[in-house]
């Protein structure tokens, strides 16, 4: 019977569900978590205002600023964000992490599956940077260091948030927290496993 157990565990999965929005870039006010087993059904286990979860509004979760650097194939973009960590948001959700295999996050304006899908591993425990050492070559197109050196200098591990407020910038010199928006309000946002790799895209409300 135990057996049985950790077999079923592996195919565990949880479902973050902004809402409401009616489109990419309008403000979410609730995060709600549903549970259940690989392709359903789901089940809701709480929804929270952003209130009760941002710090500067009595909410209990602590907030902290990071920056995330994201390289599209051509452009730098660069996200100075305030947020919570996943990890502590799915503890006040009451979710046994041990049980989880996926995280899967869904938007109810995009209808078709899930927004972004991780294994959660690779989302929560894997070392993921903020590199603030990217440029694009103007004549190639190419990821080369902006302040010569190597790629990685200067690189700083950052943990996986849930955006509150975040400002998000393509060919940006640096980190900018002087103007955030609550549009992408709880944008995914992890960092970057290697310099070059393109795909480790913040999810989210992300611009496409």
């Amino acid at each position: 019977m135990k057996r049985i157990t950790a077999i079923i565990a592996l195919i565990f999965v949880i479902l973050l569900v902004p809402a409401p929005p009616a489109r990419a870039d309008s403000v979410t006010d609730t995060l709600s978590v549903y549970v259940g087993y690989a392709g359903g059904p789901y089940y809701l286990k709480t929804t929270f205002h952003w209130t009760e979860l941002d710090d500067l509004y009595g909410g209990m979760l602590p907030t902290q600023q990071s920056v995330y650097s994201y390289f599209s194939g051509s452009r730098i973009a660069i996200d100075s964000a305030r947020g919570f960590a996943l990890t502590d948001f799915l503890q006040i959700s009451g979710v046994d992490l041990s049980s989880v295999a996926r995280l899967e996050f869904y938007t109810k304006d995009h209808s078709n599956g899930a927004f972004v899908s991780f294994n959660k591993s690779n989302l929560l425990y894997a070392a993921r940077y903020y590199y603030p050492n990217l440029a694009i070559d103007p004549e190639t197109g190419a990821l080369v260091p902006k302040n010569g050196g190597e790629l990685t200098d200067g690189a700083v591990q950052v943990e996986t948030i849930m955006a509150l407020e975040d400002n998000w910038e393509w060919d940006a010199e640096g980190p900018n927290f002087s103007n955030p928006g609550t549009g992408s309000r709880f944008r995914l946002l992890f960092g970057q496993r290697k310099p070059g790799k393109s795909h480790d895209r913040p999810g989210g409300h992300g611009p496409s």
